[in-house]
């Protein structure tokens, strides 16, 4: 009777075999360490997507809301709507927030946009003197570099009156006085982040008066 002998695996195939299995390791971590980036910066442009969404549809839902013209302050000579620049542009406007569940920001309050060590910031403050020391600050972004304004301001009522073209001309501006008693057609608001990348948001203010004319 014949006894055959097993064949052991010799050090050169163990070597292979690692070799192999190696290999197929490191294609493995690397590709799970690539799918690993690829997830980390879709959620990182996921944030940002809706960060800048939502500085959009809260700014608008507040722009669209903007009173042109309330006469306790037009009595003062003061407007609802007027820029800053001291010491980087900032925003002022008055404008009916509804109803809230604290009762100081129900009704008109006025808002404060501005930039605040790299953050641009919303602030709300009630018109009612009686709450004058309450305040409300939203975070609207971080990493903003700085902040600036373009206003769209519609030429007056006798100039669109006079004016017998079917086009416009509007005047740019980058800053809105204090004593101008109307709010501009549209705006934009510009934001220059940190890491140079620039955002522009334009917003129309549909509460500014629009008076209708009449073409034969």
């Amino acid at each position: 009777m014949k006894f055959t002998r097993k064949k052991s695996f010799i050090l050169l195939e163990a070597l292979l075999a690692f070799s192999i299995l190696s290999m197929i390791l490191a294609v493995l971590f690397n590709s799970l360490r690539t799918s690993a980036l690829l997830n980390e910066k879709c959620d990182r442009l996921r944030q940002i997507f809706f960060t800048r969404y939502h500085i959009q549809e809260r700014l608008s839902q507040i722009f669209s809301n903007i009173e042109p013209c309330l006469a306790p302050l037009l009595e003062k000579g003061e407007s609802t709507f007027y820029t800053t620049e001291n010491p980087s542009p900032s925003l002022y406007f008055t404008f009916n927030h509804g109803i809230d569940p604290e009762e100081a920001f129900t009704g008109y309050v006025q808002g404060h946009l501005f930039l605040d060590k790299a953050t641009l910031i919303l602030e709300l403050t009630p018109t009612d003197p009686h709450y004058s020391t309450h305040k409300r600050r939203e975070v609207l972004l971080t990493g903003a570099h700085s902040l600036s304004f373009l206003f769209y301001q519609r030429p007056s009522l006798v100039q669109r009156t006079k004016n017998t073209s079917s086009k416009e001309a509007f005047e740019l501006l980058s800053k809105w006085p204090l004593d101008y008693p109307d709010i501009p057609y549209c705006m934009t608001l510009s934001l220059k982040l940190q890491d140079k990348s620039l955002i522009n948001y334009s917003f129309y203010l549909s509460s500014s008066i629009q008076p209708i004319r009449y073409e034969p």
